[in-house]
């Protein structure tokens, strides 16, 4: 039915709000580090962790730091309920927006975005992080939110959107890549998406993407220069404190990289999950060849996917 196929999401998110509730008084000790920037950001002392110290960028979540700072500076914050709320808001925006992904290049939309996202709501890794108190809310649905914009923008008349949209895209390309370090590599999705377009015969405007490109380094460029100003450095602090763990191109050359994915896939359904993952990429592959309208957003889902997987392999191990 239409009512399904338009709220659909609602009853997933309901059961994602219910599993959420089992753990409504944890936070993860991390997003203390967070929280307190933001307090005294907000007290007027500056984005320390202390106040009176020297500025030193202890966290690596710029965004959801700043996102934070109104909360604190009305009043309005709560240990555990603000950034809970704030984090089921984003998930309910992130379901939202996933349900419109798949309706355009899913068979039955409707009954994918029931079972993935209903999944998804009992998928215990994925409610204790977004319920965490740190940025994993935030970085899930401007994911999502920008793969969808992505396959709605080359979608419309072989991507003659005009450069505004494409300019929109780079604000939210530069403002993922501020929620987590690593989620710059999301910037160069639609690029990369744009040429394996045209290689399957699809005219692309590449003039547009000056305005991306133009985007994202307004909403980037206008934090790395803080940066530069405040911290007097190009990187956090907590890059040079993990950057001597990484050795991330070391890790794709001797296999470290796709094995940790391959052991992800396995902890959540043991070699099925490997397979149904190969049956889902060669599923949107398919599409893309398939010249359909659906071919731009079952692109965009496997390059995000991609990306996402690479982005899990490179990273050192970590128990969080």
């Amino acid at each position: 039915p239409e009512w399904f196929s338009r709220f659909g999401w609602l009853a997933p998110l309901l059961v994602y709000l219910a599993h959420s509730l089992l753990y409504a008084g944890w936070i993860v000790d991390d997003a203390a580090i967070s929280f307190a920037y933001a307090r005294n950001a907000a007290a007027g002392h500056g984005l320390v962790a202390y106040p009176g110290t020297a500025p030193v960028e202890g966290f690596s979540n710029p965004l959801w730091t700043l996102l934070l700072v109104p909360f604190y500076a009305a009043r309005m914050f709560h240990f555990y309920v603000t950034p809970k709320l704030i984090g089921f808001v984003l998930v309910a925006a992130t379901f939202r927006s996933l349900s419109g992904l798949l309706a355009r290049f899913a068979p039955r939309p409707a009954v994918a975005t029931f079972l993935g996202l209903m999944l998804l709501g009992l998928n215990t890794p994925f409610v204790v992080w977004t319920a965490s108190g740190l940025e994993n809310p935030l970085y899930a649905f401007l994911v999502v939110y920008l793969c969808g914009a992505i396959a709605a923008t080359l979608s419309a008349a072989e991507g003659a959107a005009p450069p505004r949209r494409y300019l929109w895209l780079g604000l939210c390309a530069g403002l993922l890549a501020l929620v987590r370090p690593d989620a710059v590599l999301f910037a160069f999705a639609l690029p990369a998406i744009m040429v394996l377009l045209r290689l399957r015969g699809q005219p692309m405007r590449w003039r547009r993407l000056g305005p991306y490109v133009l985007g994202a380094g307004a909403s980037f460029g206008a934090y790395f220069a803080f940066r530069l100003a405040y911290y007097r450095d190009v990187a956090p602090n907590t890059f040079y404190a993990k950057s001597g763990e990484a050795h991330y191109v070391m890790r794709v050359f001797d296999g470290t990289a796709l094995m940790q994915v391959v052991d992800l896939l396995r902890a959540t359904g043991g070699w099925l999950a490997v397979a149904l993952l190969a049956l889902a990429a060669l599923y949107l592959i398919r599409r893309y060849w398939s010249g359909t309208p659906s071919a731009p957003a079952a692109l965009s889902a496997f390059v995000f996917l991609g990306i996402a997987l690479a982005i899990f392999g490179l990273l050192p191990k970590d128990w969080m």
